[in-house]
């Protein structure tokens, strides 16, 4: 509705205020809303009618402004804010950040430590805090390298071979004496004795995925390998950085090293310090770090994380051959052996889907089977064949078949 205001005069001619002069032979009088004595003695009389879309639109450009000068920003000034807004965020934790530094936290310590030079000759050694950093849980007692040390460069003459990988490789449970990188530095300096040196540099730890090992090995390449021999993916799920240690949206290599550097920041190692609760006293127990990973979840025989440790593992060696091959540096990747005898499976084994009754007759059958596992395997190989034929993934059932077989 658009209004006209037309204010009469004494000579009785008529004076319009409104801007639209044009329209007001095409007004008719709905209402009249006002009638009021104008000061001079004239009369101003309000009318009403009907306007286009078009005449409403004109109106609101051609309007003048209700507010006052100055009251609309421009457009720059609107950038500016938004992108203040954008930035004193970003601020406040580049300011916590730094804060956090100058405390100490950040970053994380090298996977080999330098402990002095002498005569150009540089000393490192194997750093647990460095390799522990890779556990993403707070375990009291985590996995970590043999320590000992190691001279950079090299003696002249010496063969330096180096081997990488998780607890198979380090020789895990045995003593370093009897681990397989000791054996071939005794061969080898039998074959070519005293006139060659030998040195296998054996950088194994425990409850490591391929993530961790591909960072051992980037630093290992530092001091003058000749040769590098791989072994890993025993891990792949439960390890430290294997796809079921971290939460599914880890489960892949860029994901990986997005996680890794995030815990790398300052005000992240600050607040998991302060969720942390006091470590256990007492012995060491490597074995613990697995436990605990292994206790995250389930990883079925058909759940996708199957595929998500194929594509980590078979992504992570191939950057570690790409890796020696940058560095002109001989390497052998070994294949996977399988568990050893009496190994129990890690991870937990979550009760059949299956009808009361039958979880029931299930149950009966693997106790019957382990407990005559020893005095009579063939009878308990039949106990288990019928657990497994009522259902076949449970691969506690099937680790005890084997025994039985």
């Amino acid at each position: 509705m658009d209004r006209l205001r037309i204010n009469f005069s004494r000579a009785g001619r008529p004076a319009l205020t409104n801007a639209r002069l044009s329209t007001l032979t095409r007004v008719r009088a709905r209402s009249i809303r006002s009638f009021a004595p104008l000061p001079a003695g004239g009369t101003a009389l309000t009318l009403f009618r009907k306007t286009t879309v078009s005449e409403r639109t004109d109106d609101a450009r051609n309007a003048p402004e209700d507010r006052p000068a100055g009251a609309r920003l421009s457009l720059g000034r609107r950038r500016l804010f938004g992108l203040v807004s954008w930035l004193l965020p970003l601020a406040v934790l580049l300011g916590a950040e730094l804060a956090g530094r100058w405390r100490g936290y950040g970053g994380y310590p090298p996977i080999f430590r330098h402990y002095g030079s002498e005569g150009g000759v540089h000393w490192y050694g194997t750093n647990a805090p460095g390799v522990n950093s890779f556990f993403v849980q707070h375990l009291p007692h985590a996995g970590g390298m043999r320590g000992f040390a190691f001279a950079t460069p090299k003696p002249p003459g010496t063969v330096r071979i180096v081997f990488i990988g998780e607890s198979a490789m380090l020789g895990y449970p045995q003593e370093p004496s009897l681990t397989n990188s000791a054996f071939l530095a005794s061969m080898l300096q039998d074959l070519w004795g005293p006139s060659r040196p030998v040195e296998v540099l054996n950088f194994g730890a425990l409850a490591m995925a391929s993530f961790p090992v591909l960072q051992f090995l980037d630093a290992a390449l530092d001091h003058q390998p000749d040769l590098v021999v791989i072994l890993c993916g025993n891990n792949e799920f439960y390890g430290a950085y294997g796809v079921a240690s971290l939460h599914r949206a880890g489960a892949s290599p860029a994901a990986m090293r997005l996680v890794r550097a995030a815990r790398g920041l300052a005000l992240v190692q600050w607040l998991e310090g302060r969720m942390a609760g006091a470590p256990e006293e007492g012995p060491a127990r490597p074995q613990r770090a697995m436990e605990a990973m292994a206790a995250v979840r389930q990883v079925g025989p058909t759940d996708p994380l199957r595929r998500a440790a194929g594509r980590t593992l078979g992504t992570h060696l191939g950057k570690m051959v790409r890796l020696c091959a940058a560095r002109r540096v001989p390497v052998i990747v070994c294949t996977v052996p399988t568990n050893e005898r009496g190994m129990f499976p890690i991870g937990l084994d979550l009760p059949p889907p299956l009808p009361a009754e039958r979880i029931r007759e299930f149950g009966r059958h693997v106790d019957r089977a382990e407990a005559s596992l020893v005095p009579d395997p063939a009878g308990a190989a039949r106990e288990l064949q019928a657990a497994i034929a009522l259902y076949d993934q449970h691969a506690r059932s099937r680790f005890l078949l084997a025994r039985a077989w």
